[in-house]
């Protein structure tokens, strides 16, 4: 066994026993077999790219926790373009994993290109539940990059809340009328598409930062 196949192997090892969890729990948090994790840990297997980047994104570690040669910067930065920048994916109806960004609550990763400039951490990806807002380029299914740090949107800005039990995505005024938000949809009258900001049961998750409609 070569020496960088023994690291990798003492590395996924102590990683589980970290978290506390079975070979059978953190195969199933990969989405392999428990023999694939005991041939991992035995060093007789190393992952294929896909499931390195399932490593990254569930354990959230960069590459150079399993890679050896991966240690400087450089290295770094090949690693994402080599691997993507993982980010953590919610289905917009998983509200629970929406607002806590919890890694054990994802329903997958959406691995970014190193060149879209996506920060590792603060970020979380869905997909647009409807057309309210496709004035603005956001169309049912579209996946909405969302800055989770950011939770006070600036007036104009569009940003994605939980409003009574639903995942929505509006623009953001902060006028002389007050606070309130609009649908941007060429399926809604205007004068329909103003919403106060409720105090209850509203939940603003972050600003958008971006839409990919390509990868």
């Amino acid at each position: 066994m070569r020496e960088d196949e023994k690291l990798f192997a003492q590395r996924i090892k102590d990683l589980r026993k970290s978290w506390g969890l079975t070979q059978q729990q953190m195969a199933d948090m990969i989405e392999v077999r428990k023999t694939t994790i005991s041939n991992y840990e035995s060093g007789y297997a190393t992952p294929t790219i896909s499931t390195l980047k399932r490593f990254m994104v569930r354990f959230n570690l960069p590459a150079s926790y399993f890679v050896p040669d991966m240690q400087s910067e450089a290295a770094e930065k090949k690693a994402q373009i080599l691997y993507g920048t993982p980010i953590p994916y919610y289905d917009p109806t998983n509200l629970e994993g929406l607002k806590t960004s919890e890694p054990y609550l994802m329903n997958s990763s959406l691995c970014l290109p190193a060149p879209l400039h996506i920060p590792k951490t603060g970020y979380i990806a869905t997909s647009a539940p409807d057309n309210s807002m496709n004035k603005c380029g956001i169309k049912r299914g579209s996946c909405i990059i969302i800055n989770t740090e950011r939770k006070e949107p600036a007036d104009g800005e569009i940003f994605a809340a939980i409003k009574d039990n639903t995942f929505i995505i509006r623009k953001y005024h902060n006028d002389i009328e007050g606070r309130h938000m609009s649908a941007e949809s060429t399926r809604i009258p205007e004068g329909l598409s103003i919403e106060l900001i409720p105090s209850e049961n509203f939940v603003v998750l972050g600003i958008i930062d971006r839409i990919i409609t390509k990868l």
